[in-house]
């Protein structure tokens, strides 16, 4: 009888736990591995991500509202913005260390 009550215990409690603990635990070292990556700006996140480059590395400029359609005058204005992406490494960094900087702007193109 304990030996069964054991076995229904594992199968019912400790096991499920322990698979929890173990997942809770890969997201905590994925989380840990990302941090130099992770901002609070999604925007800033993609482009540390995607070129490979500490968050505080990478500058974007706000992007502007005025091809929006809620802005003054409500309508379709016909226009959108676009990302630029500038990636300056070396010499040429803005960085004293010559590490890789990205630049992310805007540029309206007319539809």
């Amino acid at each position: 009888m304990f030996i069964d009550l054991a076995q229904i215990l594992w199968k019912r409690v400790i096991a499920p736990l322990a698979e929890f603990v173990g997942v809770v635990a890969v997201l905590a070292l994925l989380m840990t591995a990302m941090d130099p990556y992770i901002s609070s700006d999604p925007t800033k996140t993609w482009y540390a991500v995607k070129n490979g480059v500490h968050a505080d590395h990478v500058t974007v400029e706000k992007k502007p509202h005025d091809c929006d359609f809620d802005t003054a005058p409500l309508a379709n204005k016909q226009c959108h913005y676009e990302a630029r992406e500038l990636v300056v490494t070396g010499e040429n960094s803005p960085n004293r260390d010559g590490s890789t900087q990205v630049m992310v702007s805007y540029e309206k193109v007319d539809d």
